[in-house]
């Protein structure tokens, strides 16, 4: 498996499909895609017209879904060769991870949408690579290169 950096993601008409990306400056938008699991690190994501998939995020900005549904949510765990250089690359910094912010645009009540919800920990794909993993100084586990 291979992951770059880049600067921007289109995934379009995508059916029981693995995505892994590496870090993306800019925007992912996912078009009318269905049963996936998508493991994202980007700046934004939009989502339209698709369903009933797993989404791993870690993403700057609340993500925004728009006539879409059962899109469950978890927050992004995946190591790759070069994975810290490409988040430089991208400025994404381990700070704001709004994976579980999500705006949907066709639920505009106080609560909460029925169109997404989060992954149960105990469910959770985990893409970990252990080999590796360091503690930062903050005790975090993070990839290393």
């Amino acid at each position: 498996m291979r992951c770059a950096h880049l600067q921007a993601h289109r995934l379009n008409n995508l059916f029981d499909t693995r995505v892994y990306a590496g870090a993306v400056s800019g925007s992912i938008q996912i078009d009318s895609c269905s049963k996936c699991q998508f493991f994202l690190s980007s700046r934004q994501i939009r989502i339209h017209e698709s369903c009933n998939f797993d989404l791993y995020l870690d993403v700057r900005s609340r993500p925004i879904i728009e006539n879409s549904s059962g899109i469950h949510v978890a927050p992004f765990q995946f190591c790759y060769e070069n994975s810290l250089v490409h988040r430089n690359l991208a400025k994404l910094d381990y700070g704001d991870n709004h994976w579980n912010s999500m705006q949907d645009f066709s639920w505009l009540k106080l609560r909460k949408s029925p169109n997404w919800d989060i992954i149960p920990e105990l469910e959770r794909f985990n893409l970990v690579d252990p080999v590796n993993l360091i503690q930062d100084s903050e005790n975090r586990e993070t990839c290393k290169e």
